[in-house]
């Protein structure tokens, strides 16, 4: 693959990396706690979009009902 094509590549793939050696400080050779780390992440990222998301559709049927979005 070549790097210079591709600028985003480079820092994405260093902080991937930096964040498997930390957790693999962390955790070791547990990997069972790490994938558990990972699902609880991962979970936080959905329920976080998934609520933001329905925040965004109730905000956008309340303008087109004429009312004023619930904040």
């Amino acid at each position: 693959m070549n790097i210079k094509s591709n600028p985003v590549w480079i820092p994405w793939k260093q902080t991937e990396i930096q964040q498997f050696f930390m957790y693999y400080e962390l955790y070791g050779n547990d990997f069972h706690s790490y994938t558990q780390h990972l699902n609880r992440t991962y979970a936080q990222i959905k329920a976080f979009y998934h609520n933001w998301i329905r925040k965004q559709s109730e905000d956008i049927r309340s303008q087109l009902k004429g009312r004023k979005p619930q904040k």
